[in-house]
């Protein structure tokens, strides 16, 4: 994918954790009321500017399990809401620590149901969250990994084959990556000892045909805590620039952005504002960084998700919204709420114009739809490439998008392509139409030429050389 414009923030936005959403009860309103998307204007009072939401806790993997009923439901809302304000949505797919090593049937007909509510709009889908194991990448020991092969001759074939599978059932919209903590960040201690591992891991894939389009370092306690750096502007600067070098064209995302979540000793920064201002500004500032979305969870609202004691769980609001805490925020001296607006908050609405900037720059040389009644032959060579920019080849008798096989094909013929949909068809004569899922059977779709003999109706009609003709 490309990388961003200088000195923008392309994607920013909060965290909703849909842990409560996918449990019984769930009422609350999704996406957030306070949400104010940059497209539709200025943030003012307590709303937060966003072109990103970061609704990590979609997980398909979980709701499996639960089946609360409320997930279909906000997952169309949440689809509405970003294709009407060009926001972009980031989703996380599964969470073995949350959800067990399940088979990757499990995972892969769970994530399969996330399909209708993935087109129309930018999605960043985090394949498995929290999988790396320090500088080792994954242990491809456990499933669904070891179901795809395990480690195999790459070290991480189990994973590269679950990425050409997903990318098979998913647009080219949907941008794929994995996401953890102690990355390029240093939230539970310990230094940024994953670096390595998701580094080894993101080369393997590039160089086995399933490359990944985005990576996650969540971001927590980044005011605190920075072993081995001089200071959290330092370490932002040279593990996202070694990440940079050794995977270019790949963007990295701050996904939990909350730098002082509770007191883990003297902050770098006191006052919260200061904390966001000179983070963020490091995040704007480096090349590879084209996001941040945060702070997590609760830590968005000053009445909720308050359990650590002291000051540092109320350090990260966006919004005041009860009577009572805001002594504890040194930005907020003399303001008792509800509904005092943060320095913090007002600062990111002042900002986020900037952040967004120019965007990321368009593709300089963007994939080109294939013209209406496109046909490739088996073993020719031939690509269909669709809407999404999908490209479909056809070869063994097997059709493959974006060099994974789609669905489940044998002995065909040729692939076609009519009204923006791809066909095959086989040596018996029938033919199938790809509906984002699988094949679907269907009847041939080729144009039928006119009949010369068919009488002409009753009209005027002109002639190429301008001549009318009246047929009575």
């Amino acid at each position: 994918m490309a990388i961003k414009n200088p000195n923008t923030l392309p994607y920013f936005g909060s965290n909703n954790s849909w842990e409560a959403a996918l449990g019984p009860g769930y009422t609350n309103p999704y996406p957030d009321s306070n949400y104010k998307p940059v497209s539709k204007g200025a943030a003012t009072g307590h709303q937060q500017p966003i072109t990103l939401i970061n609704a990590s806790y979609a997980n398909p993997v979980h709701q499996s399990f639960v089946n609360s009923g409320a997930w279909a439901p906000a997952m169309q809302n949440t689809q509405n809401y970003c294709k009407a304000n060009n926001v972009a949505a980031m989703y996380y797919m599964f969470y073995p620590s949350y959800d067990g090593n399940q088979s990757w049937a499990k995972v892969k007909s769970c994530i399969q149901t996330m399909v209708p509510y993935c087109t129309g709009y930018k999605v960043f889908a985090n394949i498995a969250n929290e999988i790396i194991s320090g500088s080792s990448g994954i242990n491809m020991g456990v499933s669904p990994w070891s179901d795809l092969g395990g480690a195999g001759a790459s070290g991480f074939d189990g994973l590269i084959n679950a990425i050409k599978q997903l990318r098979a059932m998913f647009g080219a919209n949907v941008l794929w990556g994995l996401n953890d903590y102690n990355v390029c960040d240093d939230s539970v201690g310990g230094g940024c000892f994953k670096l390595d591992g998701m580094i080894k891991v993101y080369k393997a894939c590039a160089a086995n045909g399933a490359a990944l389009d985005w990576m996650g370092s969540e971001g927590y306690w980044m005011n605190y805590k920075w072993e081995g750096y001089s200071d959290p502007i330092a370490m932002i600067k040279a593990t996202c620039d070694k990440f940079a070098a050794a995977v270019p064209n790949c963007g990295i995302i701050y996904t939990e952005f909350s730098p002082m979540a509770s007191a883990k000793g003297t902050p770098k920064w006191p006052k919260q504002t200061d904390a966001w201002k000179n983070l963020v500004g490091a995040f704007v500032a480096h090349p590879a960084v084209i996001g941040v979305s945060g702070p997590w969870g609760g830590f968005r609202l000053s009445s909720v998700w308050n359990g650590d004691s002291g000051e540092g769980a109320k350090l990260n609001w966006a919004w005041n919204d009860t009577s009572g805490n805001a002594p504890n925020d040194p930005d907020q001296t003399g303001q008792t709420g509800p509904g005092a607006v943060t320095g913090t908050l007002g600062w990111m609405q002042s900002q986020a114009a900037g952040w967004a900037g120019g965007g990321t720059p368009p593709d300089p040389n963007p994939p080109m739809e294939s013209p209406e009644g496109t046909t490739v032959a088996n073993d020719s060579g031939g690509t269909i490439t669709d809407s999404t920019g999908a490209n479909w080849t056809c070869a063994g008798g097997v059709v493959k998008r974006n060099g994974a096989n789609a669905g489940y094909s044998a002995n065909v013929t040729k692939i076609a392509y009519y009204s923006h949909v791809v066909w095959q068809t086989n040596a018996a004569g029938g033919w199938w139409h790809w509906d984002g899922a699988s094949w679907i059977q269907g009847t041939d779709p080729t144009p039928k030429p006119p009949n010369p003999d068919t009488p002409l109706a009753s009209g005027t009609y002109t002639v190429p050389a301008g001549t009318k003709i009246t047929v009575p």
